[in-house]
């Protein structure tokens, strides 16, 4: 994520805007509206979000990204299916989107320098980034 931006969602009924917060170990911490923290962080292995406070995350990708690729975490299991693709969104359209689908059949697409740009399940829109500005 660039931690210059404002990143706008849409997630069940809800719009928030998460800013980056500073620095939490090697986490880069994210605060919305209404104060709540995650954190991301990327190295040469993937990219993984949490929660700092519970010391949970997620292993959201992992590198080097290849067509086929799965790995498991939190007993789901997740499979890159592109990596190549484009995903208009109200954000503006994004280009080289890498596509996960879990075993839970979620459906999530990530742009490169940007993160987490949508989210589906069962054919439903989860969550989107609808807005991307600078600070």
């Amino acid at each position: 994520m660039d931690k210059k931006k404002a990143y706008t969602y849409k997630s069940g009924g809800e719009i928030f805007t998460v800013k980056y917060q500073g620095k939490y170990f090697v986490w880069d911490q994210w605060i919305d509206d209404d104060g709540n923290i995650s954190a991301v962080k990327e190295n040469n292995k993937g990219l993984y979000s949490g929660w700092p406070d519970d010391r949970e995350y997620l292993t959201n990708l992992i590198y080097p990204l290849k067509v086929g690729k799965e790995w498991v975490t939190s007993s789901i299991t997740y499979k890159i299916i592109s990596i190549d693709g484009t995903l208009k969104t109200p954000a503006g359209t994004f280009n080289n989107v890498v596509t996960t689908k879990s075993s839970f059949g979620f459906i999530d697409y990530y742009a490169p320098n940007v993160g987490s740009i949508k989210v589906i399940h069962d054919g439903k829109v989860i969550g989107e980034l609808i807005h991307l500005e600078n600070k």
